[in-house]
């Protein structure tokens, strides 16, 4: 039987943001992008769900309702496409939180979430993507970008997408390794993970890079 990536959260989650939270993972579960599936989602739980237990001053200072959210319907949009050139991949990117903020925030309203949290979650949706001309300001945003900055770290994720369009040419490849030398995190936690985990995935990236043609 399947473990419920869900499990571990349901003291911080309210009748209708459980039904929410399992309505995205039923749409990540039919994902049609390797890299922006359940796999992914359920990682970045995982990830935060330790985060909660190594702080614990910071499930007082943020509202880890809204990090569970926004991690379940952050690639809501992404997981229904593939961009198969140039061009798409670039939508795909302009548009990538602002399409799951759209996405979620219809569904939130249709179960009749309050106003101020659906807020809360669009907003952090909305600041994960990549593309941003003001800095990211909520501290649930900044937990969960750097959730999802650590996932391009994932070893297991690399394996599933390394065949995707955007991973495909060496030219994208080395665009992606300068991100993974560059991204900033937030979170003290962010930080040390970001440290512990990047030296062996470049490892795997640059033997990629190089078995490219």
């Amino acid at each position: 039987m399947k473990k419920d990536p869900l499990q571990p959260f349901r003291s911080y989650l309210s009748d209708a943001e459980l039904k929410l939270c399992q309505q995205a993972l039923d749409i990540m579960e039919h994902s049609h992008d390797p890299y922006h599936d359940i796999g992914h989602v359920e990682r970045m739980l995982q990830d935060f769900s330790y985060l909660l237990r190594r702080s614990a001053k910071l499930a007082q200072v943020l509202s880890p309702n809204v990090v569970i959210m926004s991690v379940c319907w952050h690639d809501s949009w992404k997981a229904g496409r593939v961009g198969k050139n140039t061009l798409q991949l670039l939508f795909h990117q302009l548009w990538d939180g602002m399409g799951s903020a759209v996405l979620f925030e219809k569904a939130a309203k249709e179960i009749g979430l309050e106003k101020p949290l659906r807020q809360q979650v669009y907003y952090a949706i909305r600041k994960h993507a990549q593309f941003q001309f003001l800095p990211v300001m909520t501290l649930e945003a900044k937990v969960l970008k750097d959730l999802d900055d650590l996932e391009l770290l994932s070893h297991e994720r690399w394996e599933k997408g390394k065949h995707i369009f955007a991973l495909a040419a060496r030219w994208r490849a080395k665009i992606f390794r300068h991100e993974l030398l560059t991204h900033k995190l937030y979170t003290d936690w962010g930080v040390e993970q970001q440290r512990l985990r990047r030296p062996p995935f470049l490892e795997v990236l640059n033997q990629h890079i190089q078995d490219l043609r």
